[in-house]
């Protein structure tokens, strides 16, 4: 090829870049609120604004999520999920199942919760599906595409993160969340203050 091919070639892709980049700039607009704005969300959703900023900036990145997890299912609200867990850890050690060290306890709530009374999940993440005898089953946690958002405070916050993640998945993508959704006890609620409790949610996008 010589270097005259060689400089068309390069122009035309550059010339293709240079076109992409206003569509770049506007889906950072997107994200980025003017402060009044933000602010003004904010207080609608009951969030920090620099909880919703980072909200926002989460999902802008949809990506894959995968796991397994270790989980017996019940019914009932979120009142009622401290006591399922002692009940689930209770069969877990029963059945002389071994959780790998530091991995987290996980919350999958199957359907809307806004009702009062929704089917969820309690358990284990696990590395491996594992042999286990009912009422537990091993569940494959497959979402080609969700949103992952690390939320650091009280467990009662958790709604209204995840109204602040349905509404920028909305205005971002033009889509919306589902269920299940995914959360993840990265530490001990009993060794923490409330202020420190560390969750990830991950939520399905459709």
């Amino acid at each position: 090829m010589n270097t005259g091919q060689s400089l068309k070639r390069f122009t035309v892709v550059a010339a293709f870049l240079l076109a992409a980049l206003p569509a770049f700039s506007q889906a950072a607009s997107k994200v980025e609120l003017k402060p009044q704005e933000l602010n003004e969300r904010a207080k609608q959703l009951q969030l920090a604004p620099t909880t919703l900023k980072n909200i926002r900036a989460a999902s802008a990145r949809v990506s894959r999520f995968t796991g397994w997890a270790v989980v017996q299912e019940f019914q009932g609200n979120f009142d009622s999920v401290a006591k399922s867990f002692d009940q689930f850890s209770n069969e877990f050690k029963t059945q002389k199942l071994q959780a790998a060290p530091n991995q987290p306890s996980v919350l999958i709530i199957l359907d809307d919760p806004s009702s009062g009374n929704f089917h969820y999940l309690v358990g284990y993440d696990v590395q491996k599906k594992l042999d286990v005898k009912e009422p537990l089953t091993v569940r494959q946690m497959e979402h080609p595409k969700a949103v992952r958002f690390t939320h650091t405070g009280p467990y009662e916050k958790l709604g209204n993160v995840h109204a602040g993640v349905a509404e920028s998945v909305k205005e971002l993508h033009n889509t919306e969340t589902k269920f299940p959704v995914v959360l993840r006890l990265l530490n001990d609620p009993r060794k923490v203050s409330p202020a420190e409790r560390k969750t990830e949610m991950i939520v399905p996008v459709s």
